[in-house]
């Protein structure tokens, strides 16, 4: 649309919005232009769980449009009743007929039909429909939700015609340049996390699994901070240490600090353009968890037995809120956890690992803590480098298939 100026005083856009992609928000940018007053309805049905929440989604819409009124409500009606809809739309707006609503469907004009009646000649509701037929973005919820990581949803889109001031928009302030925002990209992205003990290769192969996928990878942030610690003489003497490495003197308070860092990058990652479907992570908070244990805690990392004290108990329940909102920031079905085995590749010192000894209880920590969690994970047990990384390669592929699957189109076609 080319005017700056609303038409409309009240505009309403209703859906599921589910998951809200880049038609979603080009039908709420092209109405929030055309009004002065938007109002979006985010409906989640009361009947049934759905992933991505309908709180989440509404979440999604109300940070790109912060100046609509963004509303979720509990789903349990007739969807083909456009009369029902009409008077539960009044209702919610206290009394009010909006002067038009947008969607992208056929219903739009018995729903704006029925509007129109129930203001009994006060005013008209318009339907303006907007690009129904989805030529200028070729993607519907139902799709998404059952191939989120076919490769259409993330390639790059053209640039619409001149003058489409709304798709303009999503690009420029919400940085829209595929068929997914990036909320959806960070939301659906394969997130491929190693864990395990010390010098397993596991940056070697996250650098190496992320140039075979031509994606990012998240470093770990761990090792920045021990190197800092080493560079500032931050260290300690422990007796009977066989390492050539020193040993930081670490705190509780570190971990947290870890944690949060990593997960920060982790998240500005999920969401950047140049993630290509897989993020692969050098490690995560729930891995945090672990090595703060087996630092502050020897006892109880050995032995399961031990006592805490309350700096340990006060920063062990930080890192596991920031585990649990780690967790639930990507969808459930998507990350998979990468555990390389310690038998058959031998330890490398490099300066700053101190756990040569306890590398076979650090492999065992994890994945009994992994079990514990009900995380999908793999152990990687090739006898070199590049047997892991086939290893490694073969069960992301088969997770991107499985996942990349729309309705119809049979396995790996």
């Amino acid at each position: 649309m080319s005017s700056t100026t609303p038409k409309y005083p009240l505009g309403v856009c209703i859906g599921k919005f589910y998951p809200p992609h880049a038609g979603h928000l080009y039908l709420m940018q092209f109405a929030r232009l055309a009004s002065t007053r938007l109002v979006i309805f985010v409906c989640e049905r009361g009947d049934r769980i759905e992933t991505p929440s309908g709180e989440r989604r509404a979440a999604w819409v109300r940070a790109a449009f912060p100046t609509a009124d963004v509303r979720m409500v509990i789903d349990t009606y007739d969807q083909d009743d456009s009369a029902l809809w009409a008077r539960l739309t009044v209702d919610w707006l206290n009394g009010v007929v909006p002067d038009a609503v947008f969607t992208s469907e056929s219903y739009g004009d018995n729903y704006a039909r029925c509007l129109t009646e129930l203001a009994e000649g006060a005013k008209t509701c318009a339907h303006v429909a907007v690009d129904r037929a989805r030529i200028a973005w070729p993607v519907c919820g139902t799709d998404v939700r059952a191939a989120p990581l076919h490769p259409r949803f993330w390639s790059l889109i053209p640039r619409l015609g001149e003058g489409d001031r709304a798709a303009d928009l999503i690009r420029s302030d919400l940085h829209v340049t595929s068929l997914l925002p990036p909320y959806l990209r960070a939301y659906y992205a394969l997130r491929v996390i190693l864990v395990g003990a010390e010098s397993t290769g596991k940056s070697t192969l996250a650098a190496r699994l992320a140039e075979k996928f031509g994606t990012r990878w998240v470093h770990e942030y761990g090792r920045d901070a021990t190197e800092a610690k080493i560079a500032a003489g931050d260290v300690e003497t422990v007796v009977n240490n066989d390492s050539a490495a020193p040993t930081c003197a670490w705190k509780s308070a570190d971990f947290v600090e870890i944690a949060q860092a990593q997960t920060a990058m982790e998240r500005a990652a999920a969401a950047a353009e140049d993630t290509r479907r897989v993020l692969v992570c050098d490690t995560d908070s729930l891995a945090t968890i672990i090595w703060h244990e087996r630092y502050m805690a020897p006892d109880v990392f050995m032995n399961g037995t031990g006592e805490l004290g309350d700096e340990f108990c006060a920063a062990a329940a930080r890192l596991e809120a920031i585990a649990t909102q780690h967790a639930d920031e990507g969808h459930p079905d998507h990350t998979v956890y990468l555990v390389p085995d310690v038998k058959k590749v031998p330890f490398v010192q490099d300066g700053t690992r101190d756990g040569e000894q306890i590398r076979e209880r650090m492999y065992e920590r994890f994945l009994a803590e992994l079990d514990a969690r009900n995380k999908e994970y793999v152990v990687l047990h090739g006898d070199t480098y590049d047997a892991r990384v086939d290893e490694a390669v073969a069960v992301i592929e088969r997770k991107l298939d499985e996942l990349s699957r729309l309705p119809g189109q049979s396995e790996s076609s």
